[in-house]
């Protein structure tokens, strides 16, 4: 059975706040947002249809590409986030085009993430292409 995380959970409610802002893609928020509910509903297979099949997740150690490595990169994000005492503070969203940009910091009992980005890259209602950088340290 599936558990949410709290945090996350309360994050896709913040994110909400900040897709209001004018310019945006309608189409671009509606594919990160989706992607946010698989987060916070620790849903790996709606996670992994949210990419494109030759899709990229780019961070600054590895490159995972596909969906089989896409999967594995968020089972272990998953395993991470999905314990007891997560905290996650949304910093930012911001859409634009086929870009969005999310921004947020985070506590797990293993870390502490003073800063986290992604960007992601749509097309055609699919993540083509998303970055992931962080500044991590282990507890």
């Amino acid at each position: 059975m599936k558990s949410s995380i709290l945090g996350t959970a309360c994050w896709v409610t913040i994110c909400a706040t900040y897709v209001s802002a004018a310019d945006h893609s309608a189409a671009t928020r509606d594919v990160v947002m989706s992607h946010m509910r698989a987060v916070g509903q620790l849903d790996v297979d709606a996670y992994v249809a949210g990419y494109a099949e030759d899709a990229k997740i780019v961070t600054t150690t590895l490159v995972y590409s596909g969906h089989d490595e896409i999967r594995e990169f968020a089972e272990a994000w998953f395993a991470e986030f999905s314990r007891p005492d997560v905290a996650i503070e949304m910093q930012s969203m911001i859409f634009e085009g086929d870009t969005a940009i999310v921004i947020f910091s985070a506590d797990t009992p293993e870390n502490v993430y003073d800063l986290a980005v992604e960007t992601f890259f749509v097309d055609d209602g699919k993540i083509v292409t998303q970055t992931y950088v962080v500044d991590v340290s282990p507890k």
